[in-house]
């Protein structure tokens, strides 16, 4: 015997499938729980999909393994893996998106402070473009007798640019 909770007419009852006869509006209701959009977020389409994309991801993963180990691709593997290594020793790493980005390491650390002393003599420190301006402003404004001195104020500000040195 197979117990359903069915919704009908506005509420939810428990009945036995081989019992009851099924009005149309309940079998809407059975039907909505096995589409993809819909009845209170498709725990059923939702679990089977999960196991879906875990299966799948899974046979690729091994597929990818095998296709490796095959000796197809070992050699590019073992270039990259080397050439990651390098990337590393001067403290960058490809991201996922292919991007470089620093590494989590002591040579990333050198590296992203000597970049980022860079940008300070180039562009400023955030104090110096973003705090001190915005906090003089605020300092301003409390002293301003007209509309016209506190667009003056935030003029600048309203029309915020940074520029490179």
């Amino acid at each position: 015997m197979l117990g359903l909770a069915i919704a009908g007419a506005g509420n939810l009852t428990t009945k036995t499938m081989n019992q009851t006869t099924l009005t149309q509006s309940q079998r809407k209701d059975l039907v909505d729980m096995l589409n993809q959009h819909g009845y209170m977020n498709n725990s059923v389409w939702c679990r089977a999909k999960e196991k879906y994309e875990e299966t799948r991801s899974s046979l690729t993963r091994s597929l990818i393994a095998d296709y490796v180990k095959s000796g197809k691709l070992s050699h590019l593997v073992w270039d990259y893996r080397a050439l990651k290594l390098k990337l590393l020793a001067v403290g960058v790493f490809p991201d996922e998106a292919g991007e470089v980005t620093y590494a989590n390491n002591a040579a990333g650390r050198d590296l992203r402070k000597v970049h980022e002393e860079k940008a300070d003599k180039k562009l400023g420190t955030i104090d110096e473009v973003l705090t001190l301006p915005f906090e003089m402003a605020r300092i301003r404004l409390l002293t301003v007798s007209t509309a016209e001195e506190a667009q003056k104020v935030l003029e600048p500000l309203v029309k915020f640019e940074v520029t490179v040195k």
